[in-house]
């Protein structure tokens, strides 16, 4: 309802024909006498109860020692003071993400070994630790006589012993697991390089996410207009005796608004899933030229195949992932309508609900992934990869495993490593340029959340590109041998298959012949393989 003014809470409250409501001035109709006579406050065209706000100041002022309104304009007076050195900082952020993939190219397997010996002291440690608090405390108890031993003092040790048994089930499943996971763990750094190698040989590949934000951005905005007036397109109801204006909600744009909501989600993971595709395809390209000097432009390429091929199978696998997304919300939406009157029971089948769902929806974004590495490969369709990468992970699980959890574990660390040097250089600036501000803090806190941005956005082109890599060198040794069906992959890689002594000695003799005689590069758009 649109009022001229927001109610100050000293209204001349006139209710005469029905209670609980109120006439305001300047208006023929009426609301609510309870909400007309809090005082109001006018944020971004609405109006607020003056409590909510009184409160939420009360508790900045009890917190920093000033209201939330002095805070909240000396923050944007720092900001816009320091907009430059942000700038500069934000210009930091993306060296630092650059030399971040650099440095991870050449000192993955440091990174990654040394944070293995990390996690194994620091069992080890913990393990003989708790060990250490049994045996003084069982030491303790034994100089005891039996009457002066208490119950707790019992229980006590009792605890600290079975704490170490768990400790050392623990740790010894740990090391049994690095045990029989050290031989991938070391596929985890050498595809780490082939992934460097990747980026060094197409570099543009890091300006992809730009492009995706770009239209992402474009494609929301779209939706998202269209969507408020959706939202607010209601049939106005005027009682004639009154004269009071109702608004009663339109059933067919209740629909429209589920549907517009639906298209959005759509529409992200459309263009999220062209993101993959085109990586994909430009890192498959120069993973099966044997030639690099006729790569040529695969991220072109890559992309005239999307656009040419496979827009719907991007569009069906986007679609998938929607739906479910949708189920989620259409869930949460039931669960807050039923807030008030659900039992626990209800509470806990819709819990359990979402919990399925969500897990659901991980398992389809991972498998589609998967499946459009599969279409950047071969060119199938959507369910035809699907199939075939369902295949692959099954088949290479502990590989797989070692990646997810080794290699986005790295990764992590290099984004919070690109976040940490941000906020020491920010820190460095703020003090040599002796800018003017109230909290240093704010424009160091501003860099680092675009640096952790920045960096997400570098590091996840290269978490793209060795998945690529991945399952390249996963149909590279299925559908090749290395002696009579040469492999496509580097030497690095080629220590990792079966046969890695025989394809190292064939590989050295064909390049002894390349000398002599130049052999033709072989490398397909979509790479098919002869069966």
């Amino acid at each position: 309802m649109c009022v001229q003014a927001c109610p100050n809470g000293s209204l001349s409250l006139s209710c005469p024909r029905y209670p609980g409501e109120v006439q305001l001035p300047g208006m023929d109709t009426l609301i609510d006498c309870q909400a007309a006579a809090l005082a109001h406050i006018s944020l971004l065209g609405r109006c607020i109860p003056s409590l909510l706000v009184n409160s939420s100041q009360s508790f900045v002022q009890g917190f920093l020692g000033e209201s939330a309104q002095a805070f909240s304009q000396k923050v944007a007076a720092d900001v816009m003071s320091s907009k430059v050195e942000i700038a500069y900082m934000c210009a930091c952020a993306v060296g630092l993400a650059l030399a971040m993939l650099i440095f991870l190219r050449f000192f993955a397997g440091v990174v990654i070994w040394l944070m293995i010996a990390a996690f194994v002291v620091s069992s080890l440690g913990g393990t003989g630790y708790i060990w250490f608090q049994w045996y003084t405390a069982h030491s303790a108890l034994n100089e005891l006589d039996l009457a002066e031993q208490t119950s707790d003092e019992i229980k006590a040790v009792q605890y600290w012993f079975v704490y170490s048994i768990v400790a050392s089930a623990i740790t010894v499943v740990f090391l049994l697991i690095l045990l029989i996971m050290r031989k991938r763990i070391a596929l985890v750094v050498a595809l780490f390089k082939e992934g460097g190698r990747a980026l060094k040989a197409m570099p543009l590949l890091l300006l992809q996410p730009i492009w995706t934000l770009t239209f992402m951005v474009v494609a929301v905005a779209g939706v998202g207009s269209i969507f408020l007036f959706v939202l607010t397109a209601d049939n106005p109801l005027v009682d004639e005796e009154t004269q009071r204006v109702e608004w009663s909600p339109d059933k067919t744009m209740w629909y429209l608004k589920w549907y517009y909501v639906f298209g959005a989600l759509w529409l992200i993971q459309f263009i999220i899933a062209c993101q993959h595709v085109i990586i994909a395809g430009a890192v498959a390209t120069w993973f099966f030229t044997r030639n690099s000097s006729r790569l040529g432009c695969p991220i072109l390429r890559s992309t005239g195949r999307l656009l040419r091929y496979h827009l719907g199978s991007v569009a069906l696998g986007a679609l998938i992932i929607a739906l479910v997304q949708l189920a989620r919300l259409v869930l949460l939406y039931v669960d807050k309508s039923l807030r008030y009157h659900k039992n626990n029971f209800v509470k806990y089948v819709l819990k359990c609900l979402a919990c399925c769902l969500w897990c659901f929806e991980k398992f389809l974004k991972f498998l589609n992934r998967n499946a459009y590495i599969e279409i950047a490969i071969y060119g199938q369709g959507l369910c035809k990869a699907a199939q075939k990468a369902f295949l692959l992970i099954v088949a290479n699980a502990l590989r797989i495993a070692a990646i997810n959890s080794v290699g986005d574990f790295t990764l992590f660390l290099g984004k919070i490593g690109v976040v940490a040097s941000t906020a020491i250089v920010g820190l460095v600036v703020m003090d040599q340029l002796e800018v003017v501000v109230n909290y240093k803090w704010v424009p160091v806190a501003v860099a680092c959340v675009f640096a952790f941005i920045i960096a997400h956005i570098f590091l996840s082109v290269y978490e793209m590109v060795i998945d690529t890599l991945f399952l390249c060198f996963c149909e590279d040794s299925e559908r090749n041998d290395g002696v009579s069906k040469p492999y496509f992959m580097s030497k690095n890689l080629m220590a990792f298959v079966e046969n890695a002594n025989e394809a190292l000695r064939m590989e050295k003799q064909r390049k002894v012949k390349i000398a002599v005689q130049p052999m033709a590069a072989s490398g397909p758009a979509h790479v098919t393989f002869k069966k």
